[in-house]
């Protein structure tokens, strides 16, 4: 019999606060509405997912080839990607000025150059002897095979270690 009037007591209480002609009706339904339409929200933002995999939406394939490699780097997402540089290794570079949605591009070591390239001789100031390792190619050699790639956009960034394949 308790819960009987436990309940009844909550039911009296619960349409007494939502009982219509009540002076602070509009606001206690707007609170809840409010409330409601809140947390709605929070769990649609907070458990969706954006379309991308990853902040570019990019994908990245390495093929081998007879000779070198072939770096596939595609842009999967909706969006272009402006002002693009990617970076092998932290030593080879290859640019484009955009790279709309859906498209692939194709890097391998003919169009890489060297990032800190100087074209001039080394050795002709002491601070350049500092070290016994020998300068790289401009171009990377035949045998070449990335490891770790950087993709550096207007729109985002992504780094990825790549696995032998």
């Amino acid at each position: 019999m308790a819960s009987n009037d436990l309940l009844r007591e909550l039911q009296q209480i619960f349409t007494g606060v939502f009982q219509w002609g009540s002076r602070y009706y509009a606001e206690r339904m707007g609170i809840v509405v409010g409330a409601a339409i809140l947390t709605m929200a929070s769990f649609v933002w907070a458990f969706s997912t954006p379309g991308d995999s990853n902040e570019l939406g990019a994908d990245l394939f390495l093929r081998d080839v007879v000779i070198s490699f072939d770096l596939a780097v595609q842009n999967s997402g909706n969006r272009a990607w402006t002002d693009v540089r990617i970076v092998l290794d932290r030593k080879y570079l290859f640019t484009a000025d955009r790279v709309e949605g859906g498209q692939t591009l194709t890097i391998n070591s003919d169009n890489l150059t060297y990032a800190y390239y100087v074209p001039r001789p080394w050795g002709r100031e002491a601070w350049e002897e500092l070290t016994h390792a020998s300068k790289p190619e401009y171009r990377p050699d035949a045998s070449y095979v990335p490891s770790f790639v950087q993709v550096r956009t207007r729109q985002g960034r992504l780094d990825v270690t790549l696995e032998e394949p």
